[in-house]
């Protein structure tokens, strides 16, 4: 028990300097990029033990879901009935990802067909991994392949803005006040959102739970105008640490042999997913006139925590942005596993014709 107290205080204060030194470099994303970074290379090394318990972690990811549900606001319910024809397209983003990711895989991966289909997938990491190991998949693969792309969507996204798009961070200091400025019954009532969120989220068993129930509840009651109130800047500067110090530990025993060997096959099909991405934000920038940059991030192969952290970061739409990728979230763990037994049908019909000629 002693043991793993030093381990976890250990990885935090690691995540800590990493966010620190990012944040002095006015780097995108500092808290969660840098401690991701710091953890993610010393847990590869292998020389020290490095966690975060998964329900620490999970809290903190409540305390952010409150965090994005609080950036809605009254008026903020007149724009959503103008998003529906691009969450109306999300499905068709999904399916395009799936087909392309595979018809790709197929060349450059050698592993059986449900590893490469689960580890193409643009769902989120857990789900897809557990899926993967029930149709008998490789999912330590799996995980490897998800974990590159997500740390690749995190780095590199930002920072494309940042270089190409003058894009200046403005973190989330501007987004939430202190703790001293939060009255009681406004933070009973965020904590509620918290604490209620997750545990409803678990029992109704909404994909990433942790963040999309207290992001309902809060978007509830800051949408209705019942508070105004955000979360304290500290506590949002703890949770960003552990989300980024959690995804760091997961490369913990995978020596470099192994990720070398997904590295390339994973960041070429990051690049292909981001590309599909981007040509449908493009197109639907130009039929619907929505903010482009918006689209990017709402339709991008990321996780809805990522993804919602880079827009608040870039002081793009985060409501719109978090909406279209809980949305996307949702379909790809409603989807994959009906698209899934399709192309294994459709495989063996492809295969008996050509036994036939």
């Amino acid at each position: 028990m002693a043991n793993r107290t030093r381990s976890v205080f250990l990885t935090l204060i690691l995540g800590f300097a990493g966010g620190v030194v990012f944040y002095f470099m006015t780097m995108p994303l500092p808290w969660i990029l840098g401690s991701l970074v710091v953890v993610a290379g010393l847990s590869m090394s292998g020389k020290m033990t490095l966690d975060v318990p998964p329900r620490f972690r999970q809290a903190m990811i409540a305390v952010l879901g409150v965090m994005l549900g609080s950036g809605f606001s009254p008026s903020s319910m007149d724009y959503i009935t103008q998003w529906g024809a691009s969450l109306a397209i999300i499905p068709l983003l999904i399916l395009s990802q799936i087909i392309v990711a595979q018809i790709l895989l197929k060349f450059i991966m050698k592993a059986n067909f449900a590893t490469r289909f689960f580890g193409g997938a643009s769902g989120g990491l857990l789900e897809m991994t557990l899926l993967s190991r029930e149709y008998g998949a490789d999912d330590k693969a799996v995980l490897v392949m998800h974990i590159i792309r997500i740390t690749l969507i995190v780095a590199l996204v930002p920072l494309w803005f940042r270089v190409f798009e003058g894009y200046v961070p403005e973190g989330i200091n501007a987004f939430s006040g202190g703790l001293i400025d939060l009255g009681l019954v406004d933070a009973a009532l965020l904590l509620g959102c918290a604490v209620g969120g997750y545990f409803g989220g678990a029992k109704f068993r909404l994909p990433a739970y942790a963040l999309i129930g207290p992001f309902i509840l809060s978007v509830a009651l800051h949408a209705t105008g019942v508070t105004t109130a955000q979360p304290p800047y500290v506590l949002l500067i703890v949770a960003q640490i552990v989300v980024g110090a959690g995804l760091g530990t997961r490369f913990t025993g995978y020596g470099m042999r192994q990720i070398r060997k997904l590295a390339l096959k994973s960041t070429i099909l990051t690049i292909c997913l981001i590309s599909i991405s981007v040509g449908f934000a493009y197109m639907m920038h130009l039929y619907l006139g929505l903010p482009f940059y918006s689209l990017i991030l709402a339709f991008m192969p990321g996780g809805v925590i990522e993804m919602s952290l880079i827009a608040l970061a870039l002081n793009i739409d985060v409501g719109f942005v978090a909406i279209h990728s809980i949305a996307r979230a949702f379909l790809v763990v409603v989807l994959i596993p009906l698209f899934y037994p399709t192309l294994i049908a459709l495989g063996k019909m492809i295969s008996k014709s050509e036994e036939v000629k």
